[in-house]
């Protein structure tokens, strides 16, 4: 993966980090980990942590994310690429979390081994 600085990215965007009303965002919190970096990064840890649902990846989630990402944004993405940023964020969150011993760091290798496995 070659990461470029496309601009401002958030870095964090967990679920727990945004708030929702009526199905809708209304807040993003928790800057701390924004800086310059590649669109498809924040992409990437947002398809991690939206499209799985019992840990389980759901390509109907995907697909709807991917192509409202490539209808919006000017940096368009494949499938292919797609995962290749999941995997990537998959191992940044998992060695980021157990540095940082947060309790939830194998969650990310799970993903990252499901991943490694699935066809897009």
């Amino acid at each position: 993966i070659k990461i470029e600085n496309h601009g401002i990215i958030h870095g964090d965007l967990f679920l727990d980090n945004i708030k929702f009303k009526k199905n809708s965002i209304s807040g993003i919190f928790d800057f701390i980990e924004a800086s310059n970096g590649d669109f498809r990064f924040d992409l990437g840890v947002v398809a991690n942590e939206w499209a799985f649902k019992n840990k389980k990846l759901k390509k109907r989630y995907l697909t709807t994310l991917l192509q409202t990402y490539n209808r919006l944004s000017p940096i368009k993405i494949s499938k292919k690429e797609l995962k290749r940023y999941m995997l990537f964020s998959s191992l940044f969150y998992s060695v980021n979390r157990y540095c940082y011993k947060h309790k939830n760091y194998k969650e990310y290798l799970i993903k990252f081994d499901y991943l490694k496995k699935m066809k897009l």
